[in-house]
């Protein structure tokens, strides 16, 4: 029985669709010429269709044009259907259960619980869903999407290459490794020089952390290449809201753009969580509590001004000089720059610093002067450029509005005269159909009359004959009465 009603209850879902599939075909069949062409004649008509949007149109008007063989090549392209689909959208025709939006990282259609609400009111072209849209930044390394992330875990754990900044524990959750440049093997930085450093570069760490806030009370004393010594910290910061955990440690002088020499560099480790869904509070954690676009910028210009300087200036002074640094920590921090977490081992040697002049402090200072005015002039300058350019994609954003307010008001102006056109036509031919009839009704009556005076007359030429007829029967019986 359960089967009997399971298929019972299929067949009677299934058979108002088939009728309507036949109602459909044997409407086109009847009223579209285009519908009645053979295989080979419509292979020539869309041959002549330059536009591929007008192709995939054509396509998407009945089944029979859409599985076609001379639609095939353009109805299987992804990113041709996918603009059919926006297409579609546009319309803004009335859907049958819950309305999809299209998304351009899938190509695809989503319900819209697939989407950021902020989302649904971009353009369809432009939207993407929660799995696709770009929302993690690793800073100097792009922005990624939790699609992307997927990928490259996919990859890893397949054996297959991966980008270098993505480390799988053996954990199942996922955390993303990246480093952050500070200065080269060579460069003379003194702890406090190692705090002002951090105030110029002062990288964003994650969505809550930048190093010039957190990091620089945690100064990583030692020289790169140079194996720590006891007496000497490795200290880690960690954010409380993302997890975030950042050390400081050796860059190797294979690295891309270190120029042969080993670098000391900021390690952060990212943990994204176990990439189930982008709903998980630790991947939101990650991704979705800044703008993305300024920390890319802000990350690439920091390291681009740090590897510039310190290629400029490849032993440059940084900080106090070191006997007064000394000085200063001895007097357990008489200066109040110096932080209470710096730890420092009288057992160093003096040679691995440099001690400089005043005169080489101040050409160093004024160094670093210059390029920070450089940095600000090139912010400003961009910040004049982003501006502009945010002012021209809102102007194009407002004539596309008025565009579009100005096409539906137009489509709708159509319809209503459609509308109007239709109904005039309508009485046009009831009028039509009821001249129609009376020039019937008319003519019936004529060939009725014609009828009545063709027997008229017939009955007036027997009335004449009949008095006639009378008249000699008449004279005749007179001549014989007078004969008689």
């Amino acid at each position: 029985m359960p089967s009997f009603m399971g298929w019972n209850y299929t067949r009677h879902r299934q058979a108002p669709r088939r009728r309507q599939a036949y109602r459909r075909t044997d409407h086109n069949t009847a009223n579209s010429p285009l519908f009645r062409l053979p295989a080979e004649l419509l292979a020539m008509v869309t041959k002549n269709l330059e536009d591929e949007d007008d192709r995939l149109a054509l396509g998407y008007t009945c089944a029979r044009f859409f599985y076609s063989d001379a639609l095939k090549d353009t109805i299987s392209d992804k990113e041709a259907r996918f603009r059919a689909l926006c297409m579609l959208e546009l319309r803004r025709e009335p859907w049958h259960g819950e309305r999809q939006y299209c998304c351009r990282g899938c190509l695809a259609v989503h319900g819209s619980a697939a989407f950021f609400s902020i989302d649904l009111l971009k353009d369809p072209s432009e939207r993407h869903c929660r799995m696709t849209v770009k929302c993690i930044n690793l800073g100097i390394h792009g922005i990624f999407s939790f699609a992307d992330i997927k990928k490259f875990v996919s990859q890893e754990r397949g054996g297959r290459d991966t980008n270098w900044f993505t480390k799988i524990f053996s954990s199942p959750k996922v955390t993303l490794e990246f480093s952050l440049p500070i200065f080269p093997q060579g460069a003379d930085v003194t702890p406090e020089g190692f705090n002002s450093l951090f105030k110029i570069i002062d990288y964003v760490l994650c969505p809550h952390m930048r190093a010039k806030k957190y990091v620089k009370s945690y100064l990583y004393c030692r020289k790169p290449g140079i194996e720590p010594r006891p007496g000497w910290i490795e200290p880690a910061v960690k954010c409380y809201i993302c997890n975030t955990v950042v050390t400081l440690g050796d860059l190797p002088s294979s690295t891309p753009g270190n120029d042969g020499r080993v670098w000391l560099a900021i390690n952060v480790s990212r943990p994204i969580g176990r990439l189930y869904s982008p709903l998980e509070q630790e991947w939101l954690n990650q991704s979705f509590s800044v703008m993305a676009g300024y920390i890319d910028w802000h990350n690439k210009i920091k390291v681009e001004w740090c590897r510039d300087y310190w290629r400029e200036n490849p032993t440059a002074y940084v900080g106090w000089q070191w006997e007064k640094c000394l000085q200063g920590h001895r007097a357990q921090h008489q200066h109040s720059q110096t932080t209470s977490s710096i730890i420092f081992s009288e057992t160093a040697s003096k040679s691995n610093w440099h001690i400089m002049t005043w005169s080489d402090v101040a050409n160093s200072v004024f160094n670093g002067i210059n390029a920070v005015n450089g940095i600000i002039a090139r912010w400003q300058e961009w910040r004049a450029q982003s501006l502009e350019e945010e002012e021209r994609v809102a102007e194009g954003e407002r004539q596309l509005l008025r565009e579009r307010t100005e096409a539906a008001a137009r489509d709708n102006a159509l319809n209503v005269r459609e509308r109007q056109a239709t109904i005039l036509q309508q009485q046009l031919e009831q009028r039509e159909c009821n001249i129609s009839q009376r020039e019937a009704e008319c003519r019936r009556l004529l060939a009725t009359a014609a009828q009545s005076v063709r027997t008229a007359n017939r009955l007036e030429e027997s009335a004449e004959q009949a008095y006639i007829y009378l008249q000699q029967e008449v004279r005749q019986r007179r001549g014989e009465r007078g004969r008689r």
